[in-house]
């Protein structure tokens, strides 16, 4: 007599190795959209400095590195402030094009001038709450104001 199929035993043990190993590889893989959203974010942050970067070599040419300026970038019109772009919305989504959420004035959960936030959330506390966002703000350092950005990733 020939079998031809597995016994409950060979299926119950199959089982148990297949648990095992979902068991100690799930873990490795679960923090992956952890891991992209922070490397999205990074990659933004780059974007973000490199066309500050810019923005402030035409500001320069165009003689308008100090104080308050409009400078003609690839046909928009960014406000400068010493020749870095002012942290807003409308400014910023001029320079740097984005498919990740944007908030005007928000900063550790109050409002603020020259703040913008950059999350994955759909409203601005649900973005700050998340703990997974790019902060870009404006700040005067030694009579001088300068582009900052930060990147909270701890709730990635």
């Amino acid at each position: 007599m020939t079998n031809k199929g597995f016994t409950l035993i060979e299926l119950i043990v199959t089982i148990v190795v297949l648990g095992i190993l979902a068991v100690t590889a799930a873990p490795k893989f679960m923090n992956i959209q952890g891991d992209a959203r922070k490397a999205t974010l990074s990659g933004l942050e780059g974007a973000l400095k490199s066309s500050v970067g810019i923005v402030y070599g035409k500001a320069v040419l165009n003689g308008v590195e100090k104080g308050q300026a409009i400078v003609e970038v690839n046909n928009k019109s960014i406000a400068v402030i010493d020749g870095t772009p002012v942290a807003s919305k409308t400014n910023l989504g001029h320079i740097v094009q984005t498919d990740i959420q944007a908030f005007n004035g928000v900063t550790n959960g109050h409002t603020g001038p020259h703040v913008v936030v950059f999350g994955f959330q759909k409203t601005a506390k649900a973005v700050y709450d998340s703990q997974c966002y790019l902060q870009a703000t404006n700040i005067e350092n030694n009579n001088e104001t300068i582009f900052v950005t930060s990147i909270f990733s701890d709730g990635c």
